[in-house]
């Protein structure tokens, strides 16, 4: 059986932090690629994840990428699949969340939530998934957040981001 591909977005902390390790540990010859905007918290990632491979995973690499940046999406794709190839789980998983109340939330910070929650997810998923779709096989992760179903106070912007991550699942879906 081949060694999957498993693209982790947001992986330098948290959440895609706490996937990639499990990904290291349980899912044996697994070809990790830790992407996120702090290139120093993702070598720590994937040292971590190095730790933990017991029979896992064959190799991690980190990319650094701002993945709400279109221009940036495609060096990562050529990057991950001049390293790797094609890639066989993508979890969308980058993020950012602010709290400000809805009357003192500029412009600019609604673009960079909406940007970060729901572009990144946006360009990533285009990116990637052709190769997916050509071959008829692979998954594709979005994580979310109950923001997406029922808003918090003080986070329009978030919430906002958050219902588009779940709508951009549906259409896929369908």
């Amino acid at each position: 059986m081949k060694t999957p591909v498993v693209l982790i977005t947001g992986a330098s902390q948290g959440i895609g932090e706490a996937i990639a390790k499990v990904f290291a540990e349980e899912v044996r010859g697994v070809r990790l690629a830790l992407v996120a905007r702090n290139e120093t918290k993702l070598q720590a990632v994937a040292r971590a994840c190095g730790k933990v491979a017991s029979g896992g995973a064959a190799a991690v690499a980190v990319f650094g990428c701002d993945v709400s940046d279109e221009a940036a999406v495609a060096t990562l794709h050529a990057a991950v699949t001049k390293r790797f190839g094609t890639v066989d789980v993508l979890i969308n998983n980058a993020g950012a969340f602010a709290m400000a109340p809805f009357l003192e939330s500029s412009v600019a910070d609604f673009d960079r939530m909406v940007a970060v929650n729901l572009r990144s997810a946006f360009l990533v998923t285009r990116a990637f998934v052709p190769p997916m779709v050509k071959r008829k096989s692979g998954d594709v992760f979005f994580m979310s957040s109950i923001a997406g179903l029922e808003a918090y106070p003080l986070s329009a912007a978030y919430c906002a981001a958050k219902f588009g991550v779940t709508g951009l699942a549906k259409v896929l879906r369908a």
